[in-house]
Parts: C-alpha cells; sequence; structure tokens
C-alpha cells in the first residue's frame, strides 16, 4: 500500500467521525523465523522494512494533518524487544535477521519523529507490549493479546507520566534499552 492509498484510507475514516486524532498506533508486523546469517533472505529485510518501519512513516505522515488539530496528540509505535541493539550485542537476540533490523528501524523512526514533532506538541512513543501469545510467538511467550490491550490502554491513558522519549515495555513498567 503506497503513501497515496494510506492517507485516503485515513482520511476517509476520520472524516466521517472527526478533523482531529488524539492517539496514532501504528501496529502491524510480520516475521519470519529464519535464524542466523545463511537462512536471512534479502526480501525478507526488505518485506520486514516495508511493514515495520515505512508503514508506521506512512501512517504517520498520513495521519498528521488530524495529529495537528488535537490538543495532546501522541504516536505510539509498537515495537519489540527484538529490536534493541543492547539486547542482540549481550546475547540476547534470536538472530532473526529481517525482524530485528526492521524492528531496530523502527525503533529509529520513532526517535526521529520524536525529535522533529516535538515542537509541534506531538509526543511519540516506542512500546513493547510484553511476550504476546500469538501464533509466531517467542517460546517464552505468556501474555495474552487482549491483556496487552489493556495495559496499552492504560498507558496511553497516564502519557503525561511518561515525560520523555524512550523504549518502553508495558509488562515492566521500565525502559528498555535501545
Amino acid at each position: 500500500m503506497g503513501q497515496d492509498s494510506v492517507a485516503e484510507a485515513i482520511s476517509r475514516t476520520l472524516e466521517k467521525h472527526s478533523s482531529s486524532l488524539d492517539v496514532l498506533i501504528n501496529n502491524a508486523g510480520n516475521i519470519k523465523k529464519n535464524r542466523g546469517i545463511l537462512p536471512a533472505a534479502s526480501d525478507d529485510m526488505i518485506d520486514h522494512f516495508n511493514v515495520h518501519c515505512v508503514g508506521a512513516l506512512r501512517c504517520t505522515k498520513a495521519a498528521l494533518p488530524y495529529l495537528h488539530n488535537a490538543s495532546r496528540p501522541v504516536v505510539v509505535n509498537i515495537s519489540s524487544r527484538w529490536g534493541s541493539i543492547s539486547r542482540t550485542v549481550s546475547g540476547q537476540g534470536g538472530l532473526i535477521y529481517a525482524y530485528q533490523i526492521a524492528k531496530c528501524a523502527q525503533n529509529m523512526l520513532s526517535a526521529c519523529l520524536s525529535q522533529e514533532l516535538r515542537p509541534e506538541n506531538i509526543r511519540v512513543f516506542t512500546v513493547q507490549p510484553g511476550r504476546l501469545k500469538t501464533s509466531v510467538a517467542a517460546a517464552d511467550a505468556d501474555i495474552d493479546p487482549k491483556d496487552a490491550a489493556q495495559r496499552l490502554f492504560e498507558w496511553i491513558d497516564r502519557v503525561d507520566d511518561h515525560p520523555q522519549f524512550a523504549f518502553y515495555d508495558l509488562m515492566t513498567g521500565i525502559t528498555i534499552d535501545w
């Protein structure tokens, strides 16, 4: 989906209901669990980057006019602990190249957006929702997605408690090292 079609879909949806958008949650993902360099495919890396990073960029750009009309706008990019360079360097990464690199790029996108949009009073955050029990979950997954969604809702409701840009872990309440 290109920028024009994303912008059209967002404007078509929002214009029916409001001229402003208080919260944008960029939550899209895919994963191919090819571990290590030999099974890492360049097409997988491009696909993952397009979904996790470019998709969040497209949605944020399309939503900007509506975010500008909100009184306290917030953008939340849903990331993953697997996007942390610090975790990977310390041996906690799964070496799933395409996914981890795409999530790391999404984290940098969040940092860039935060820097640029902060003077416009649009706050940007990166959130790790937890180890979700999904069809592609890691072996240590222990959180029902409904519980994570509820925690995200509560976290956003208390967004003023989070004064700085950081990589927040919803389940532990602490920040994750980049």
